[in-house]
């Protein structure tokens, strides 16, 4: 199974056509061009696969659904494009759609690396300190008469533990890892990910914000396209991993088809509120609804850098707290008694 392309190489791809199909070249000609200028062989060998299978059929869509590397996404909205004659403008839109994506997503990964060094300093300072550090202590206790008992005992045991047991701490390591990228690479896992995440408030209510973001600027790609917005509803649930926010779009197609207004679908079923509400219904009334969602989605995502960094500003002083603590009191609970053993013997 072919590995699915990431956003920046979606969003340079669409692009690039989106260039191409302004200047009035076919499609047909403007992947040949790609072709020939592609930098990779595995990049020209996608183009030539869709090349290929464009020359057959004449329709870009299936020529991407071919190739195996495109989203489904991708692929519905090219087919929109086609249909209603508006390719170019698609494409342009798409374009801006995954580079917003990466953007969200490199923003969630730079936050997140500080935070993670740090964790990793955490673990391996105080491995070596109950693995190594630990038992010199208890050698100095023993020559000393005496021995650990209480937290410095149950501590030096863990460390006896760790050192005897280190091939399953490694295996349960690696487990955890292959968990990690699960959680992380796969759309299965993001779910489950989201599940976990959404039962602590402030994740819930970063997770809320990406998935805003993220269905104000599939609705505005779809209405842009010329689609109603029962089809639109319908195309921009799959874009979004968070099954609260799913929930919310259904409770909000189910109002729609019962004749409510959409701006009081969105509104009522929490999709959106307070003055995002009000700037939809306008778009709507004044008919530039598709880029007024694009303004939301923009604004949805500066809140969601805000939050992100406001979370990461307080977790940083928080891991670096921890780590003190921890060590302060495995070291304390070693001194003090090696102290009191110096004096009387002093």
């Amino acid at each position: 199974m072919k590995k699915c392309l990431n956003n920046t190489e979606l969003s340079f791809f669409c692009e690039q056509l989106s260039l191409i199909l302004h200047s009035g070249i076919s499609a047909l000609e403007g992947i040949s061009i790609m072709k020939e200028d592609a930098k990779t062989k595995e990049a020209e060998e996608i183009l030539a696969v869709i090349n290929d299978h464009l020359e057959e059929t004449g329709l870009l869509h299936e020529a991407l659904k071919a190739s195996g590397v495109f989203p489904a996404y991708l692929i519905h909205m090219t087919e929109i494009g086609e249909r209603s004659g508006t390719l170019d403008e698609v494409m342009s839109a798409l374009a801006l759609h995954y580079q917003r994506e990466e953007e969200i997503s490199r923003g969630i990964r730079d936050a997140l690396t500080y935070p993670l060094i740090m964790l990793s300093m955490l673990l391996v300072v105080l491995v070596v300190l109950v693995v190594r550090v630990m038992p010199i202590f208890a050698q100095v206790f023993y020559q000393l008469g005496a021995e650990m008992d209480g937290i410095s005992g149950s501590i030096l045991s863990l460390g006896t533990a760790l050192e005897r047991y280190a091939a399953v701490f490694i295996a349960l390591l690696l487990i955890l890892a292959a968990v990690l990228v699960f959680l992380t690479k796969s759309s299965r896992g993001r779910r489950y990910a989201a599940r976990i995440l959404n039962n602590f408030p402030p994740s819930r209510e970063l997770n809320n914000r990406l998935a805003c973001s993220r269905f104000a600027g599939g609705m505005s790609i779809a209405l842009k396209s010329g689609l109603d917005t029962d089809e639109s509803f319908q195309l921009v649930s799959n874009l979004i991993e968070n099954e609260e926010f799913r929930k919310k779009i259904s409770h909000a197609r189910k109002m729609l088809e019962e004749g409510e207004e959409f701006t009081d679908a969105l509104n009522q079923s929490g999709i959106f509120s307070g003055v995002y509400a009000r700037m939809v219904s306008i778009g709507f009334r004044t008919g530039s609804a598709d880029s007024v969602l694009e303004k939301i989605s923009v604004s949805y995502q500066e809140e969601a850098d805000a939050k992100l960094q406001n979370l990461i500003s307080m977790l940083e002083p928080t891991l670096v707290a921890i780590l003190s603590i921890l060590v302060g009191m495995i070291l304390l609970s070693v001194m003090l008694p090696l102290v009191g053993i110096m004096s009387n013997i002093g």
